[in-house]
């Protein structure tokens, strides 16, 4: 990562509670450290795109933070207490913890594959108990919590007056979220478990003691305890997925602020994922795991994080087959213009443009176009048509001889699509990157050959069939007098 810019940005963000784009400013105060919460997975099955669209996303967040040259503390934790994990590791004859730690590899597989950094600290609940009953006993003295039945422990949201304000809905009485049962010991319907008192189907290794008895902590719970406990009582951004909103997130502010921490200055969230309309999930049965995605198609890695980055966070992405083979034919065409330029620029002794070490003393500063765009809310769509832009003047450039100014360009290109996380020549893509620019030229080659000789024997389908599949790569074919010729077609 770079830090090459000045940390007054301009940068603005979209504040979920507000509800409108702010002025981001860190609550660091020597402005150069950036500390970020997302939720993580809970793993209990394996993980989807529409999961791997919030991870992307903040991801992206995060590069750019470094390039901006901010400090990053991010922090992702892992749900591994939870009843599903339970349910399906009895399903699964296995002991839960075997099942938890066999998706949590599967997640961050997932994440590797994607070019996605790891956090800098991935906690897990069941390793912060002592902390999260701490949180509880402080509650329970400032009198925003209550003893139910047996060893339950419920948040009592009639005393925090304050209850609702992230997503600051009229009727929230009406919208009790996913607190799936309604003892009588339960004063609202609003109220959610801080502790609850073990079902005879629970694991006897899933029980912790407590001082209201054996149990587990609530879902909501782990997470205010363990970013409180890493970032402190008071951090800059909490992300998430936008169906974490409510009532994940609202009750994560509630007993934090409730138990005397200012917790997150900034809430933001990510869209779905959608096919058909639907939200991408394994309970309707639409989840396509990454694996799927890259097995029953051409497309690599590189081209389903293409196809996640390069639509802006909060609006949503209907999946087709169509969405993963624009990209497919977008990062083809990256590497071909990278590399027709490499080739023509090492003829004019400019070397090193596919180097990733190339790219770390350009300042991207330099590259005002891409920065206003990320700066609006990271606003991706219209950064990679600036990316795209920057290419076509880089090619502009080499044709009028200016070959330093274009090599610069085309560098400036890299660095950008690389905050993006897509630079085709990173070396997070190291297996792709081996088949460029030889094996890709090769091709282009060999199929104009083709072309050409379908031509000589009159088989103009195939012909046509060919400048097609030519076309699918990003090249053009043009036919002259004295044979035909291509070039990279503008984006």
């Amino acid at each position: 990562m770079w830090y090459n810019i000045q940390v007054d940005s301009n940068l603005k963000l979209y504040s979920s509670k507000v509800r409108k784009v702010v002025d981001f400013r860190p609550l660091d105060k020597s402005g150069k450290c950036v500390k970020m919460y997302v939720c993580g997975p809970t793993v209990q099955s394996s993980p989807h795109i529409g999961h791997m669209r919030a991870s992307v996303a903040f991801d992206v967040l995060r590069r750019f933070f470094s390039a901006l040259g901010f400090n990053i503390q991010f922090v992702q934790n892992i749900t591994d207490i939870n009843d599903k994990i339970w349910t399906n590791a009895s399903n699964a004859g296995v002991h839960w913890q075997v099942l938890a730690k066999k998706y949590e590899a599967e997640f961050m597989n997932a994440y590797n594959k994607l070019n996605v950094l790891l956090p800098t600290a991935v906690p897990h609940a069941s390793e912060y108990i002592s902390e999260q009953i701490e949180l509880i006993k402080i509650l329970l003295e400032r009198g925003y919590a209550y003893r139910g039945i047996d060893s339950d422990v419920w948040f009592n949201t009639e005393a925090w007056k304050d209850y609702g304000e992230l997503t600051n809905q009229e009727n929230i009485d009406n919208l009790s979220g996913s607190e799936e049962d309604f003892r009588a010991a339960k004063k609202n319907q609003r109220d959610f478990a801080l502790w609850k008192t073990p079902k005879s189907s629970d694991p006897e290794d899933a029980r912790w003691e407590s001082p209201w008895g054996s149990g587990h902590p609530g879902w909501h719970l782990e997470c205010s305890a363990m970013s409180g406990s890493i970032l402190g009582d008071a951090f800059d951004i909490h992300g998430g997925g936008l169906d974490l909103r409510f009532p994940h997130h609202e009750n994560e502010l509630a007993q934090s602020r409730a138990a005397g921490r200012d917790f997150a200055n900034l809430w933001m969230h990510s869209a779905w994922v959608t096919a058909k309309g639907e939200k991408m999930s394994k309970s309707l049965g639409n989840g396509l795991s990454v694996d799927d995605v890259l097995n029953s198609s051409k497309s690599s890695a590189l081209a389903l994080r293409y196809a996640l980055a390069t639509v802006h966070y909060r609006s949503m992405l209907e999946w087709t087959d169509e969405t993963l083979e624009s990209s497919r034919t977008a990062t083809t065409r990256l590497k071909t213009q990278f590399s027709i330029l490499d080739d023509a620029l090492e003829e004019q002794g400019l070397c090193g443009l596919l180097d990733t070490r190339t790219i770390e003393n350009i300042p991207l500063g330099d590259f005002i176009e891409f920065l206003d765009c990320m700066n609006e809310d990271l606003n991706v769509s219209a950064a990679i048509a600036c990316i795209w832009q920057k290419l076509k003047t880089a090619r502009t450039l080499l044709s009028t001889a200016s070959y330093k100014d274009a090599f610069n360009c085309a560098l400036l290109a890299r660095k950008a699509l690389d905050i993006l996380g897509i630079d085709p020549f990173s070396t997070a893509w190291l297996e792709e990157k081996s088949q460029i620019p030889d094996e890709l030229r090769e091709q282009v080659e060999k199929l104009i050959s083709n072309r050409t000789a379908a031509k000589k024997r009159k088989d103009f389908e195939e012909a046509d069939k060919i400048r097609n599949e030519l076309l699918n790569l990003g090249i053009e074919v043009e036919d002259g007098v004295n044979g035909s010729t291509w070039k990279v077609l503008d984006r």
